[in-house]
């Protein structure tokens, strides 16, 4: 398959603002398992630092989207309130003051992206969007130590 995201050349996890002081900060994952972390706002260094994740965490990134429908939760892209009649997904219920988190898969002729508000819940596929956002900041937590 040509957007399949095992041809991925970077995988990202981002956090978007709040009304609060929610840390907000890019982190991109290469294929060489090394990471780029771009913290923004709310997090203890601000500015782009690099480092080294595990062996293999990349591949680790790679297949747990591969194998939680990644392709066609892109499709949809964004999970949050929209006030658009017309908006193919809707919340079953929403929060105010949550901030957006998102993965992206760069591929070489494109990026698939799933966001999603997190006071945007009680819908199908909530609890795949909420384990593979979990995995994610796992990996950025246990890796980037004096910078979130």
């Amino acid at each position: 398959m040509a957007d399949s995201p095992t041809k991925a050349q970077v995988v990202s996890f981002s956090r978007g603002a709040c009304y609060g002081t929610c840390p907000v900060y890019d982190f991109y994952i290469f294929p060489d398992d090394n990471f780029v972390f771009i913290g923004r706002a709310h997090v203890d260094k601000i500015g782009a630092y690099r480092g080294t994740l595990e062996a293999g965490a990349f591949q680790s990134l790679i297949n747990l989207v591969d194998n939680n429908n990644f392709l066609k939760l892109s499709r949809i892209g964004y999970f949050g309130k929209s006030n658009s009649e017309s908006a193919t997904f809707k919340c079953g219920s929403y929060e105010t003051d949550h901030p957006t988190v998102s993965i992206g898969v760069q591929l070489q002729e494109m990026e698939l992206t799933v966001a999603h508000n997190l006071g945007c819940s009680d819908f199908p596929d909530e609890q795949v969007l909420l384990k593979m956002f979990a995995t994610f900041e796992q990996v950025v937590v246990l890796n980037s130590k004096g910078l979130i």
